[in-house]
C-alpha cells in the first residue's frame, strides 16, 4: 500500500481510492429494489467526485477502498452511520442505515432515498477526511440522472400510506 504525504491543503483525485456500495438488509421485508448496476454506478459517480485529503492518506493510504453498506430499518427515525471499521490492508467499511418508513411514505421514494443516502455518504466522507463537496453541489443533477436510468431499479419501490408514527 502506497502512502504519500501531501502538503497541508493539498488534495488529489480519488483515482487509486475506490468508493463502492453494497446492500445488506437484516430485517425481513425491509429492502429497496436497487440493482447491482445501481451499486456499481453510484460507486463510480461518487468516486469521481471525491478528493483525497492528506489526513486520509496518512491514515489509510490512497489505494484502498471505502465500502459502504446500504441498509434500512423499519422503525428507524433518522439516518444512522456506523463505522468506520478499518482493515489491515487499509480498506474501510461503514454502514448507512436509512429510515424505511419515512422513505417509503415519501411521494417520490427513490428520490428521497437518494437524497438521504447522498447526505449520509457526504457526512461519512467528512469523517474519513475525504473531500466530497462536489457530491453536495452536484447531488440533484446526479439524482435526476440516476432516476432517469431504468436499469438502476430492480422491482417496485415499497410504498406505505399514511402518516408517520
Amino acid at each position: 500500500m502506497r502512502r504519500e504525504i501531501l502538503r497541508q491543503g493539498e488534495t488529489f483525485p480519488a483515482e487509486a481510492m475506490k468508493l463502492s456500495f453494497t446492500q445488506l438488509y437484516p430485517e425481513a421485508g425491509i429492502s429497496f429494489p436497487l440493482s447491482h448496476l445501481f451499486q456499481r454506478r453510484l460507486g463510480q459517480e461518487l468516486t469521481a467526485r471525491i478528493d483525497v485529503l492528506p489526513e486520509f492518506v496518512k491514515r489509510f493510504g490512497h489505494d484502498g477502498a471505502v465500502i459502504v453498506y446500504i441498509s434500512s430499518r423499519e422503525r428507524l427515525v433518522e439516518t444512522e452511520i456506523r463505522g468506520p471499521r478499518v482493515f489491515k490492508n487499509g480498506d474501510v467499511e461503514s454502514y448507512v442505515y436509512l429510515p424505511f418508513r419515512q422513505i417509503s411514505r415519501s411521494p417520490d421514494p427513490f428520490r428521497e432515498f437518494l437524497r438521504q443516502l447522498l447526505a449520509a455518504v457526504s457526512k461519512l466522507l467528512v469523517g474519513l477526511h475525504l473531500d466530497g463537496r462536489r457530491i453536495d453541489t452536484q447531488a440533484e443533477a446526479l439524482i435526476d440522472s440516476i432516476i432517469a436510468d431504468s436499469s438502476m431499479v430492480d422491482g417496485e419501490w415499497p410504498s406505505i400510506g399514511g402518516a408517520l408514527h
